[in-house]
């Protein structure tokens, strides 16, 4: 796990160098992590991966590549909804949070590997237009 530890560290320095916002650059990092994370605790074997982070105008978009079995984690069954804390089950969460923190989410399948495509909005989608009263 140090190795994702290590990753962690990169990914939140290169989003604090780009600007983008803490609340922002965690959902990032709360995805890459869950995602990173499956990969290593759920692969049959020890599966290589290769992460990418790139800067465009309105979003941030995070690339993940493995060669490990097929998997698209938009079609993964969710975990049923627990009735009360005490019945809820520990994990199996990760990727419902995934799908809500990022704004669109693309995969594909790969020579060989899975290409899973997520974006994430620079902006928080209820920011109040700046010509909007103060609320109060």
């Amino acid at each position: 796990m140090a190795g994702l530890a290590a990753l962690q560290a990169q990914a939140a320095a290169w989003l604090a160098r780009i600007g983008l916002a803490p609340r922002r650059a965690q959902a990032v990092l709360l995805a890459l992590d869950e995602l990173a994370a499956n990969l290593v605790e759920h692969a049959a074997t020890a599966v290589p991966f290769e992460v990418r982070l790139t800067e465009q105008p309105a979003q941030i978009e995070l690339l993940l590549v493995d060669h490990g079995a097929p998997f698209d984690p938009r079609h993964a069954p969710s975990a049923p909804v627990a009735r009360s804390l005490d019945e809820a089950p520990i994990g199996g969460l990760g990727l419902i949070l995934v799908r809500q923190l990022a704004t669109s989410i693309d995969y594909r399948r790969v020579a060989h590997g899975n290409q899973l495509r997520l974006c994430f909005a620079r902006e928080d989608a209820l920011t109040a237009p700046s010509d909007a009263p103060p609320a109060g």
